[in-house]
């Protein structure tokens, strides 16, 4: 698949105006152009950007809870899928939260920001470093990361998120539900597995509650 059919099976797929359309294809062209200086995503995704990055991405808000407005993505790289839903959802008003502690990134995404015009929040640091009363100002409906860790790791990286009332949406792999049996030796966890819409690989994990153990 070619970037060109990759980008019209997306607006097949998605129902997104034309501006905000026009809005993404600024953001991929330009993830193509720093690709060349800094790896921001896997070198042999670029050719199906429009499905493994921004259809992946914004699929994710369709397993959110009805009418959530503020957003954190955990390790967000490039921006996915954080930059995504902020972009496609600015009629919406969402306030995403962008973390992210590698300073190149976070000098793509602040570019990105400025030349689409998508009011975003970026935090250059780990999760960690944001504290308990940071996370609870902000508010948060929705707690994301893709690709970041296996699932013990990521619920502590979510955990301040998720302990402030905010619903984990994780994209994860066909072996979701040993991670998640695993992991409930050291969590106690409330949450669903559901399939993924459009025929993208994997299944998305929604978690609802958790604690240590």
């Amino acid at each position: 698949m070619t970037i060109a059919e990759g980008k019209r099976e997306f607006t097949h797929t998605y129902d997104v105006s034309r501006e905000t359309m026009e809005r993404l294809s600024i953001y991929a062209d330009m993830l193509t152009k720093w690709q060349r200086r800094i790896n921001l995503v896997g070198p042999a995704t670029i050719e199906v950007l429009w499905t493994r990055h921004f259809a992946d991405s914004l699929e994710l808000e369709c397993h959110a809870p009805s009418g959530a407005k503020n957003w954190i993505d955990i390790g967000t790289g490039a921006g996915f899928p954080g930059m995504v839903i902020a972009t496609c959802g600015q009629q919406k008003n969402l306030q995403v939260n962008l973390v992210e502690a590698n300073v190149r990134k976070c000098a793509f995404l602040r570019e990105v920001s400025r030349r689409i015009k998508t009011p975003v929040k970026i935090h250059n640091c780990r999760i960690e470093a944001i504290d308990s009363q940071a996370i609870q100002t902000m508010a948060l409906d929705v707690v994301t990361a893709r690709a970041l860790a296996p699932l013990d790791l990521l619920l502590k990286l979510a955990q301040k998120p998720l302990e402030c009332g905010a619903v984990g949406v994780f994209p994860r792999g066909q072996d979701v539900e040993d991670e998640l049996t695993a992991s409930t030796k050291c969590w106690k966890i409330e949450a669903e597995i559901v399939e993924r819409n459009f025929d993208l690989p994997g299944k998305i994990l929604i978690v609802q509650k958790c604690a240590r153990k």
